[in-house]
C-alpha cells in the first residue's frame, strides 16, 4: 500500500511534515481502494493518550514491586486472588478467570498452578461440565489477599489517586467506563465505526477483597 499524506487546503504531496506535530489537520491516505480523509488527534487527545500509555507502563510495575516487597506476591497473583474473592462461591471457570485478569489461557493455567502450589487456590472439576475446571479460593488464599490489600491500596493512592481531584476521578471513571463497556461487549463495531456501548456492559467492582 502506498500512502501519501496531504494537509487539507494546499498541495502537500511533497510536504514531509508529520501532521500530528502541527496541530489538528486532516490528511489523506491513498491506495488502490481510493482516498480516505483522516482527522488528526487534537493536542488534548494526544496528551491524554500519551499519559495513559505512560501510566499503563509505569503503574503496574510499581504495584508489582510494592506487592513483591511487602506481601511476597506479584500483581498478577494478587489480581487473580482478589477476583476469586469477589466471585460467587469464590470460584471461577478457568476461561472466566483468564478474561478477568486479562491473560491468555496458558498463562492463566501457569498462574493458577503457582497459586495452587502455595495453597492459595484449588482446582476442581466443574459439576456441570466434566471437561471444565474451576479455580477456587482457599481460606489461606483469602487471608493472603486480605493481608496484601492495604499495600495494594496505598500504592495506588500514593502513585495515582492522591494526585487527582475527586471530581476528576469521577469524570474519568464515567468516561473510561464507556470504553471498557465496548471492550466487554461480545460484539465490537466495525473498524473505524463508532457505536454507543450496550447498556449494562460495565459494572463497578469493589476494590477490597471479600473477607
Amino acid at each position: 500500500m502506498t500512502a501519501a499524506a496531504a494537509v487539507r487546503g494546499g498541495d502537500s504531496m511533497h510536504d514531509t511534515r508529520s501532521p500530528w506535530l502541527h496541530g489538528r489537520h486532516s490528511f489523506s491516505l491513498s491506495d488502490r481502494t481510493g482516498r480516505t480523509e483522516i482527522e488528526g488527534l487534537t493536542p488534548g487527545e494526544e496528551a491524554l493518550w500519551q499519559s495513559m500509555i505512560r501510566i499503563v507502563k509505569f503503574l503496574p510495575r510499581q504495584l508489582d514491586s510494592d506487592l513483591r516487597r511487602a506481601a511476597n506476591m506479584t500483581i498478577a497473583e494478587y489480581d487473580a486472588l482478589r477476583r476469586l474473592s469477589q466471585a460467587p462461591d469464590r470460584q471461577l471457570r478457568m476461561g472466566e478467570l483468564a478474561r478477568e485478569v486479562g491473560l491468555s489461557a496458558s498463562r492463566t493455567t501457569r498462574l493458577v498452578q503457582t497459586l495452587q502450589a502455595r495453597g492459595f487456590v484449588t482446582k476442581i472439576t466443574s459439576s456441570t461440565d466434566a471437561r471444565g475446571s474451576l479455580a477456587r479460593l482457599t481460606s489461606s488464599g483469602s487471608a493472603k489477599v486480605t493481608s496484601a490489600w492495604p499495600t495494594y491500596v496505598e500504592s495506588l493512592r500514593s502513585r495515582l489517586f492522591d494526585h487527582l481531584e475527586f471530581s476528576t476521578i469521577d469524570q474519568l471513571a464515567r468516561a473510561l467506563a464507556v470504553v471498557v463497556g465496548r471492550y466487554d461487549s461480545d460484539e465490537l463495531p466495525p473498524e473505524g465505526k463508532s457505536r454507543a456501548p450496550r447498556e449494562g456492559t460495565h459494572q463497578s467492582v469493589p476494590m477490597q477483597p471479600e473477607p
